[in-house]
């Protein structure tokens, strides 16, 4: 058997409820785990036809608009299992948002509050869903609930930190006085010693 990656072995996890075309699995990912892994409709669609090439998934005949349903084969269940039972590696977090708040003394600070702006509403609306997921879930006590819960609390934080900053009603002050000339910002990892 081929080894599979977390991509291919997450829609196995999926494919356990019910067979599912690759746009029901794309739609799935993003409105369930989406908050917390990130996948593309080409991946899903890619990673399909591998997993049917190595006989861990069958496609269906194709239908309207050429879809087709994907049913998990016993050889499926067996490499999910297999990967699902291991320790789960260290998370790998990437936010673009922060690179640019990292960078954001090389910003006009109106441009800064408009980029940053666009992004908290984002997180708003995706905190707003989340909590209607989690009003709508009848069990708080599965596995997916526990999931959710995170990306809820994910989204809170995100906004809770906007909020943080000048442009969404924080308090935070530069500490600069008039006159006062500003401390650089922390640049290389000498800067981050106690």
């Amino acid at each position: 058997m081929a080894k599979l990656n977390s991509t291919a072995c997450t829609l196995l996890g999926f494919l356990h409820d019910r067979p599912m075309t690759g746009w029901d699995l794309a739609e799935t990912v993003q409105l369930t785990i989406g908050n917390f892994w990130n996948m593309s409709r080409s991946q899903v669609y890619r990673e399909l036809k591998t997993l049917e090439a190595g006989g861990y998934v069958v496609g269906g005949d194709r239908g309207a608009r050429d879809k087709r349903h994907y049913t998990i084969t016993e050889d499926g269940r067996v490499a999910f299992k297999d990967w699902i039972s291991k320790e789960p590696g260290q998370e790998i977090a990437r936010f673009p948002m922060l690179i640019t708040v990292w960078f954001g003394d090389h910003l006009d600070q109106d441009d800064l509050g408009f980029s940053l702006g666009i992004h908290y509403q984002r997180h708003k609306k995706k905190l707003e869903f989340m909590q209607n997921v989690m009003d709508e879930t009848d069990d708080q006590s599965t596995p997916a609930a526990r999931a959710l819960r995170f990306g809820y609390f994910y989204e809170k934080a995100v906004v809770d930190w906007f909020e943080t900053l000048p442009w969404f009603g924080g308090e935070e002050s530069s500490g600069d006085e008039p006159g006062e000339k500003r401390p650089s910002q922390p640049r290389k990892p000498s800067d981050f010693k106690a």
